[in-house]
């Protein structure tokens, strides 16, 4: 609600945690079901700023989230505010991409999908 108003605010601390724990929880679900991402391929994803977490996910038979990766297939990067909001589906992805706020690194057919599609229903 704050991003309309141009509003700063709990963009860390226990609230903003909780978000995004709410968010990697439901990474396998998202990489699977909205990415697309096909069996045998896996993805990092580094969170930035007023949280910092990193999460990985990789597909075998099913997605699902793992401790670590060596070599995944795509290196995903955001901004933490930009990441919850699209992934609330809040905001058009168009607008972080152009921004820099979410980039990728590795397969850029699975980067893109994976920066556009990040949206689910809590």
């Amino acid at each position: 609600m704050r991003t309309p108003l141009g509003l700063p605010g709990h963009e860390s601390g226990p609230a903003a945690e909780m978000a995004i724990d709410e968010i990697h929880r439901s990474l396998p679900y998202i990489v699977g079901k909205k990415v697309g991402l096909p069996d045998g391929k896996s993805i990092t994803i580094e969170i930035h700023g007023g949280v910092s977490r990193t999460m990985h996910v990789a597909v075998d038979g099913r997605a699902g989230l793992v401790d670590s990766l060596d070599d995944p297939d795509v290196v995903l990067r955001a901004d933490s505010l930009a990441f919850a909001q699209l992934a609330c589906g809040r905001i058009d992805p168009q607008g972080p991409i152009d921004d820099g706020l979410i980039t990728w690194t590795g397969d850029a057919t699975w980067g893109e999908a994976a920066a556009r599609n990040l949206a689910f229903t809590m």
